[in-house]
């Protein structure tokens, strides 16, 4: 199977994966987002009908049949070609009204990646909206993907939970630092991580149970 890499060059090489960098030369940096799944999403599109009747899923990600199908055009030399219908796949799902995907997006502004190195944990986003129902309050995000650059530009540990979407800094406009750690301290009982700072509180959904206080 091509790692991530190599889809983004062979999905370039058919006009299908657009992310530039500053300098115009193409964003392949083995990290997966949105621009990625809306890449996969069209090729899949425009190659729907496969040979022999066989139908391609268009569904915005990688498997052994999009892989099977991107041979076949890059072995036939096929020209690019533009889907009729473009659409980007879902991210944002629905039900969730303190917090958003979007919130999580990596900050280095494109410098290292397209601002989705990984997707957000969906345990990590039920743990926020839970907060943010209580507090009626919306989550105010400091920090939640970060890309290994970026994680290591913000001395982040090299572990760091921020990579793989399980973590997010934060605050509540009108909520005292302390009471938001204290109830998310509630909130995750004997598991997950948990650190007050002068601006906010960081959250993580690791399985065991890490608490700090960093003011």
């Amino acid at each position: 199977m091509m790692n991530i890499s190599q889809q983004q060059a062979h999905l370039y090489a058919l006009g299908y994966y657009k992310l530039m960098r500053k300098d115009g030369t193409p964003s392949i940096e083995g990290i997966g987002g949105p621009a990625t799944r809306q890449a996969i999403y069209n090729f899949q599109l425009a190659h729907q009908k496969r040979p022999g009747g066989a139908m391609l899923a268009t569904d915005g990600t990688w498997g052994p049949a999009t892989e099977k199908a991107l041979r076949e055009v890059v072995g036939a030399n096929e020209p690019p070609q533009v889907a009729s219908k473009p659409a980007e796949p879902p991210r944002n799902p629905s039900g969730y009204k303190w917090v958003s995907i979007d919130d999580f997006k990596c900050r280095c502004g494109g410098q290292f990646c397209d601002g989705w190195p990984a997707e957000p944990h969906k345990k990590t986003l039920d743990l926020l909206e839970q907060i943010g129902e209580h507090f009626q309050r919306r989550i105010q995000p400091h920090s939640g993907l970060r890309c290994p650059q970026w994680n290591a530009h913000e001395s982040g540990a090299a572990t760091s939970k921020h990579m793989y979407g399980m973590a997010m800094d934060f605050h509540l406009d009108g909520v005292n630092h302390q009471d938001l750690y204290n109830f998310c301290d509630r909130l995750l009982g004997d598991s997950g991580g948990l650190g007050v700072y002068p601006w906010g509180v960081h959250i993580d959904d690791r399985p065991v149970k890490g608490r700090w206080d960093r003011r």
